[in-house]
């Protein structure tokens, strides 16, 4: 994707980048988690723990050539529409691409 030539539009496809399509990678859905309430009697014990990261796809290198933040993902499994939000080649010839939430379908 590409930003428009106005600020406050939506991105446009960029058309002078070839598309990718149809590969397969490794599905890092988002987790969450929660500490339950501990059996203690302090009250540190019922602290409220927990996490929340978003989902990321993890690559070949050379499948995901040319990848840029910005650029849209769809997974094929449930047709969910993703953002990059960022590309983060580990060094071990994979990259992982961090995405935003969930988007609706185009």
């Amino acid at each position: 994707m590409m930003p428009a030539v106005d600020v406050n539009s939506r991105s446009q496809a960029d058309t002078s980048r070839a598309q990718i399509l149809d590969i397969s990678g490794i599905w890092d859905g988002p987790t969450t988690s929660r500490t339950p309430h501990a059996r203690g009697s302090l009250q540190d014990d019922n602290a409220h723990n927990w996490n929340a990261s978003y989902p990321s796809a993890n690559f070949d290198d050379g499948l995901v050539a040319g990848v840029r933040k910005g650029d849209v993902l769809t997974r094929r499994l449930d047709s969910a529409v993703y953002e990059i939000v960022r590309v983060v080649p580990n060094g071990f010839g994979r990259t992982t691409l961090q995405l935003s939430k969930r988007k609706r379908a185009h």
